[in-house]
């Protein structure tokens, strides 16, 4: 290397000021620097020019890892983003499952009750006439009235399970 090549090496290893992003206009503008103060031929300008390189590519790849950085930062917080996603439709799902059995299960409550003042009415409806013919019989002192109320309790239970007395 000649000694202009290595004062221009020297120069361009001090030169602190180079921005970390550098454009083609950048380069062309320190060839044409270098090659107008020290008219080097190809060999000699390339190498003159090969620290001012280093630095641009170095800053380049500085700038690759960064993004990469940045984009493998941005998958995690996506795939988290994901995961969240997917925990929110499975509680969603629980959720409607358990309002569609609580719904189910109300119906259910609904109809028993409804069973149950049916049986009710009937059993009352049932010990009025038991009553009616009490009074009215003229076989009166036959019916105890212990028994009628067994009659009519076992009447409430059979019809709580379905069947008739």
């Amino acid at each position: 290397m000649t000694n202009a090549a290595d004062a221009l090496a020297a120069q361009s290893q001090e030169a602190d000021g180079m921005p970390g992003s550098f454009t083609v206009d950048d380069l062309a503008q320190e060839i044409r620097r270098v090659d107008g103060q020290h008219k080097l031929g190809a060999g000699a300008l390339a190498e003159a020019l090969a620290p001012f390189l280093a630095k641009a590519f170095a800053a380049k790849e500085a700038e690759i890892r960064e993004v990469r950085m940045q984009a493998l930062s941005d998958e995690g917080q996506l795939r988290e983003m994901h995961d969240h996603i997917a925990h929110a439709d499975a509680y969603q799902k629980a959720a409607m499952d358990n309002l569609a059995r609580a719904e189910a299960a109300e119906a259910r409550a609904t109809a028993a009750e409804e069973r149950l003042r049916e049986a009710v009415a009937a059993e009352t409806e049932r010990c009025a006439k038991i009553a009616d013919f009490h009074t009215t019989s003229k076989v009166v002192g036959t019916w105890a009235p212990e028994g009628a109320v067994q009659f009519v309790a076992a009447n409430i239970a059979a019809d709580i399970r379905g069947k008739g007395v």
